[in-house]
């Protein structure tokens, strides 16, 4: 039996008691922690209301084959806990969820070991288990991450909805889970109004003269919108079929080992489902793209990329009544009208004085100047990038 003066991990609701218990269910009753065990905080500082732990379980009997380290999440917050309770329960859904689906392979989603839903009962939190990833290499935004490595995403992400495609089923029940809390989680996605977007837009243009023109076009563009779950809403339209979409899928939320030998950043595990939905997966590849290539891989590289995304999805698809897109130029379509919608919303952040510096300021001084502009030269390539977009299909806002 554990203490109880010191059974909480760290300043978590969660108990040494509760991780016992919850293997205890999953695996099996034999399983016993020991008096080692102990737990170490892990990552840049986590989410906005999560927190991760690596724990350390020295199991006393271990005949499942469970391993020595495991990764806890914790979403907790006692003033916003319908925000926390929707973000937790969204991405406890999809990794309890994930090895029934045939996702942690073919999704690259991190193996599950137990947890519990957000419900405001017993405890104030909600959290989950999963697997503990070795040797992970940090990224930031500055961070060039090579078109094979981008490649392997794409692929993950196409496999994810190839499969739903090809299981009506499944995506039923996806649907049934998107809907019980559809406004709300639009909310999560939706904290910014046009208003914001707009004026940062235009603090873009102003701190950058060489993109005072594109920068503005996209301003103008976030008028047209409401909020920014009008911009989803606008999405979606270039989809026939709603998928699971990340939505959030930057190179910051995907796991990545540097390889010392080729120096390439080799994609481990695509994590940070808390704004998972269905829409239009599109999304995650405009996001993965502009944040991840560098700008000239960008340029070279964008359209075998989609159709990468293409190929894979059909491959995976076999038996589907139907289809997001009839081919591949309409899909090519539908990303070039959910590209300028997307940037727009970063332009919320970006155009913030502090976010390159903010990105920048853990690195050694040395190599500040570097990541700077490898970051101005991300926002130059996207930005102008948009703004082609939108006035290719959005010239009547502009």
């Amino acid at each position: 039996m554990f203490n109880e003066e010191n059974d909480f991990i760290f300043d978590t609701p969660i108990k040494w008691t509760i991780i016992e218990m919850i293997l205890r269910r999953n695996f099996g009753k034999s399983i016993k922690l020991g008096s080692k065990r102990r737990a170490e905080k892990t990552g840049e500082g986590a989410g906005l209301v999560s927190s991760l732990f690596t724990l350390f379980l020295d199991l006393e009997k271990n005949d499942f084959d469970l391993p020595d380290r495991l990764l806890l999440k914790v979403v907790s917050d006692e003033e916003c806990a319908q925000k926390a309770a929707i973000i937790h329960n969204t991405e406890h859904f999809i990794y309890k969820n994930a090895n029934l689906w045939g996702f942690e392979e073919t999704a690259k989603i991190p193996k599950y070991f137990g947890g519990a839903d957000y419900e405001n009962k017993d405890i104030n939190a909600g959290y989950f288990l999963c697997e503990f990833i070795e040797e992970i290499s940090f990224v930031q935004y500055h961070t060039n991450i090579s078109v094979n490595g981008v490649a392997e995403v794409v692929k993950a992400l196409a496999r994810i909805n190839g499969y739903l495609l090809s299981n009506a089923a499944l995506l039923d029940q996806l649907k049934a889970f998107d809907a019980s809390a559809f406004g709300a989680k639009n909310y999560m996605r939706g904290g910014f109004g046009r208003e914001s977007c707009s004026k940062n837009l235009l603090t873009v243009a102003d701190r950058y003269p060489t993109l005072k023109e594109d920068a503005r076009k996209l301003s103008n563009l976030a008028k047209t919108f409401g909020d920014v779950t009008k911009m989803w809403e606008e999405a979606g339209k270039y989809c026939k079929i709603s998928l699971l979409c990340h939505w959030d899928c930057h190179l910051g939320n995907v796991l990545w080992r540097r390889n010392g030998e080729t120096n390439d950043y080799e994609m481990l595990k695509i994590i940070d489902w808390q704004t998972a939905h269905l829409n239009n997966p599109l999304i995650d590849l405009c996001r993965i793209t502009l944040t991840a290539l560098s700008p000239d891989d960008f340029q070279k590289e964008l359209e075998s990329l989609l159709n990468l995304y293409y190929k894979t999805l059909i491959e995976h698809s076999k038996g589907a009544l139907k289809l997001p897109w009839e081919n591949f130029e309409e899909m090519k379509t539908a990303f070039e009208h959910v590209f300028p919608l997307k940037v727009v919303l970063l332009g919320s952040l970006l155009g913030m004085e502090f976010f390159v510096e903010k990105i920048i300021s853990p690195l050694p001084e040395s190599e500040k100047p570097a990541a700077r502009v490898s970051c101005e030269a991300k926002l130059h390539s996207y930005i102008h990038q948009a703004a082609r977009y939108a006035e290719k299909w959005y010239s009547e806002y502009l």
